[in-house]
């Protein structure tokens, strides 16, 4: 299985409500490294990727 299949996989079985240890168990994984890949995922999702990210396009208010 490739890396981002691997990825992908997981992230399917979770979000069908799979538990981590039945993911291992289908995927032939340790449940540790569900558990890692899985928080990867969720850590991932929390980041905006550099090309949604505008640095300085936020109007700033100026007081005169």
């Amino acid at each position: 299985m490739l890396r981002l299949e691997g990825f992908m996989e997981i992230q399917k079985l979770h979000h069908d409500g799979v538990s981590v240890s039945e993911i291992a168990r289908q995927l032939n994984l340790d449940r540790k490294t569900v558990l890692v890949r899985s928080q990867i995922m969720m850590l991932m999702a929390e980041v905006p990727s550099a090309s949604t990210t505008r640095v300085g396009t936020e109007a700033e208010e100026v007081e005169g």
